[in-house]
């Protein structure tokens, strides 16, 4: 008799398992369970490289050995369709070469218009090579900081921001609409992070539009660094980023510089981050092409 009852509770606790087990699978169906199960958003990396000089390489020598993560996918744009960096081949790494025209926008945007499912990443990075990282103590998943900036209302995140003072010749590129404003607030567009929302957005408004020759630099400048923030911005959304007396500011409403040392609103310069520099550690991916330069201009 006590063998049936084991049996038969065996038996009970087989079937419950198995209900169990077919109900999350119907609950996770068509679910990445990578994702679901490690809480990893799907994250895409497009880095923009050109060498052009030693310091770029070494940035770019740096990213590859510490930079990579396994839950990121990355393309690695190479401008001017050449390096003497040795580049690894990983399975969620792709590397395009192009002519190096258009800048690092005119290179993101080559990258966005080559895949065919850009549209399924729930946040992206973008950045280019004149910084060095990821620069982190004791930490590797470099995403974390930068993903922790986004909330509902906060679409475009990145190291640094920019509270620009509207002075010529950038009034010049300005839509007729913004060429009065005092400031105008931008993410620095080195290194800098959307989530899907904000891509999407700036993917229907046309903002990535390959172009296909070159413009003036600081028309550039205002289109799309610049441009980009405002678009958001004007969206009633707002931006963020690391720095600390910088972030969780709400730039929709802003109305002075909050840094009396800046560059005109640019704190990336020697003595322009309230009287002192930039440091590695604060923003992850550090601009060394600027701040390590004696004359502290790239």
């Amino acid at each position: 008799m006590k063998e049936m009852v084991l049996y038969y509770t065996i038996l009970l606790v087989l079937l419950l398992v198995t209900l169990c087990f077919f109900a999350i699978l119907t609950l996770f169906a068509g679910r990445d369970f990578r994702d679901t199960f490690a809480g990893t958003p799907r994250c895409l990396c497009l880095y923009a490289y050109y060498e052009k000089n030693e310091h770029y390489r070494q940035n770019f020598i740096f990213f590859l050995q510490h930079g990579i993560l396994p839950h990121v996918r990355y393309c690695i744009i190479v401008n001017d369709s050449t390096t003497t960096v040795s580049l690894p081949e990983l399975p969620n790494v792709t590397y395009l070469f192009r002519d190096n025209i258009g800048y690092d926008f005119g290179a993101w945007s080559h990258a966005i218009h080559s895949m065919a499912d850009i549209h399924e990443f729930d946040f992206y990075f973008f950045m280019n090579t004149s910084v060095v990282g990821p620069i982190l103590h004791g930490a590797t998943d470099w995403t974390r900081p930068f993903l922790a900036l986004f909330d509902e209302n906060t679409k475009l995140v990145g190291t640094s921001i920019n509270i620009q003072k509207n002075l010529p010749p950038l009034t010049l590129y300005l839509r007729e609409d913004k060429k009065h404003v005092s400031l105008m607030p931008h993410v620095q567009s080195m290194f800098f992070a959307l989530d899907r929302d904000g891509f999407a957005f700036l993917y229907r408004s046309g903002f990535f539009a390959e172009e296909v020759t070159n413009k003036p630099f600081q028309e550039v400048i205002v289109t799309k660094e610049i441009g980009m923030s405002l678009r958001i911005l004007d969206n009633g959304w707002n931006i963020n980023c690391l720095l600390p007396p910088y972030r969780g500011l709400d730039y929709r409403t802003l109305t002075a510089d909050i840094n009396p040392t800046s560059y005109n609103g640019d704190p990336y310069y020697t003595g322009a981050y309230f009287g002192q520099n930039i440091q590695p550690e604060q923003v992850i991916f550090y601009k060394n092409t600027r701040l390590d330069r004696p004359d502290g201009r790239v």
